[in-house]
């Protein structure tokens, strides 16, 4: 719903139907898997969505500037600039020693692994579709992460009788939203003709 809203402010181009239908029906899916998760994990949902809308707004920022600057600019510069304001917080919040301090070699091997595969690799991909595709579709995308990260995590820890009816009908509507967005933007299109 943030994307849809906040794209269209930040690149100029018309809100689309399509996109506000879309982030109004995720939206009792997401209800709904807030209601199916433990009272005790409410505040992270809180914070979720705050991520949410920071996210959308961190996309729609990116589609601006996709098209006239290199993603591997953009992504140094963006990788640099979050990994300084880590440091100056961790060094502040937690001191120099326990900020600064050098990983075992098998945690730092996982750690450049996890930075180069599943951070700079997918962040350049990103923003190299990013000219071809609306923000807004990122984003739902992205919707799927806190469903496949829950599930992952009661999967591993077991703890998946915790998890309600509830949330599976919510991750199910999240999942129904991401598959039918490629057939309700074309329907929208093909409305406007």
């Amino acid at each position: 719903m943030f994307a849809a809203i906040i794209e269209p402010w930040i690149t100029g181009r018309a809100h689309r139907r399509s996109e506000l239908l879309l982030g109004v029906l995720v939206l009792p899916g997401v209800l709904l898997l807030v209601g199916g998760v433990p009272l005790a994990m409410r505040p992270g949902i809180a914070v979720g969505v705050v991520a949410a809308l920071l996210a959308a707004l961190f996309a729609a920022l990116n589609k601006r500037h996709a098209t006239g600057d290199p993603p591997e600019a953009v992504a140094l510069l963006q990788m640099t600039a979050g990994c300084l304001t880590l440091v100056a917080g961790g060094t502040a919040a937690f001191g120099a020693a326990a900020t600064l301090r050098w990983p075992s070699m098998p945690d730092l091997a996982w750690l450049l692994v996890l930075a180069a595969a599943c951070t700079v690799l997918t962040m350049l991909l990103w923003l190299r579709a990013l000219p071809h595709i609306s923000a807004f579709t990122t984003q739902l995308a992205l919707n799927l992460e806190p469903v496949y990260a829950i599930l992952l995590a009661a999967l591993w820890f077991r703890e998946y009788e915790q998890l309600t009816p509830m949330f599976y009908l919510g991750a199910a509507l999240v999942l129904l939203t991401v598959f039918a967005q490629p057939r309700l933007a074309t329907l929208f299109r093909e409305g406007a003709r």
